[in-house]
């Protein structure tokens, strides 16, 4: 064999193992891909969901997609109102992601004397109506001074501020609870068992003014244009206003004038009017009213 021929052998024999080199590695790479195809359609005939998929990518090694990136691809779903959660009472405006519900109102102090009054008209109320008549727990009783409105979170500040900066200047005062009162809301969806305020009626008034400004400023709804001052004491659901108005105001009135008739109980009628409040979803402001 000469030299040339023994050449040719070797680069020949060369060759061949570097074709059978790379086809093994095609081999094995065209193998993984198919045991990867089958993986998927498994877990697509097993009805596994996408997440199960992202578990199965681990176990083969690929990396999963950050939570962040998965979270982007999730339906945002609005909280239900279920009025069977709140005694049936309905949402007066409906939630929309970022608003916060706010209310300004006088805060009420009531006494052992007073809840006693308010047990007395309800247990009243309750013979002649069909359905349940519920107290307002006695650290919640208010006269509201706007209606409940929805804002957005960037207004909280400047309507705080505006707020507290126009009620410095209005002077506080005392009055007093007279005489019982009927109420229904806007839905005519609820009814209300209030106390009414019959003096003082341009302070209250003048504050109701300081409010309606600053909400002017953020197209809010301003309060009601002839107010009655008030504070509700008891509600039920239904509009009773509209047929059985003055019999049941009648009724209320002389059980409130039976009352009344005890010193301790007169005294707890009175309301003293030094600070507005504001309450913004779970916030509390507290506004000072200029002391006389």
């Amino acid at each position: 064999m000469s030299h040339e021929d023994g050449l040719a052998q070797l680069v020949s024999s060369y060759g061949s193992d570097k074709s059978s080199s790379e086809d093994e590695q095609l081999e094995e790479i065209q193998c993984k891909t198919d045991q990867c195809d089958k993986i998927k359609t498994k877990d697509l005939k097993d009805g596994s969901n996408f997440y199960d998929n992202i578990n199965n990518a681990e176990a083969r090694g690929i990396l999963p997609l950050p939570k962040g990136v998965l979270d982007m691809f999730k339906e945002d779903t609005e909280p239900e109102d279920d009025p069977c959660t709140h005694d049936g009472r309905i949402r007066s405006f409906s939630h929309f992601p970022g608003n916060w519900a706010m209310h300004v109102y006088i805060p009420f102090k009531a006494n052992v004397h007073f809840e006693s009054l308010v047990a007395s008209l309800v247990d009243n109320l309750s013979i002649t109506m069909s359905c349940d008549v519920h107290m307002f727990p006695c650290d919640e009783l208010h006269m509201s001074v706007s209606k409940t409105v929805p804002i957005r979170h960037y207004w909280i500040e400047p309507i705080t501020e505006q707020l507290r900066n126009g009620l410095s200047s209005l002077k506080s005062f005392v009055c007093v609870l007279q005489c019982p009162g009927l109420y229904t809301n806007d839905e005519k969806t609820r009814s209300f068992v209030a106390l009414k305020i019959m003096t003082e009626n341009k302070k209250f008034q003048a504050i109701v003014n300081v409010v309606d400004r600053v909400f002017q400023q953020f197209s809010l709804p301003s309060f009601y244009k002839d107010p009655s001052f008030h504070v509700s004491v008891a509600w039920l659901l239904g509009d009773i206003c509209s047929t059985e108005r003055d019999k049941l105001q009648t009724q209320l009135q002389d059980v409130f004038d039976a009352q009344v008739c005890e010193k301790e109980t007169g005294r707890s009628l009175v309301l003293e009017v030094r600070e507005v409040h504001c309450k913004i979803g779970n916030k509390r402001f507290v506004f000072q009213l200029h002391n006389t």
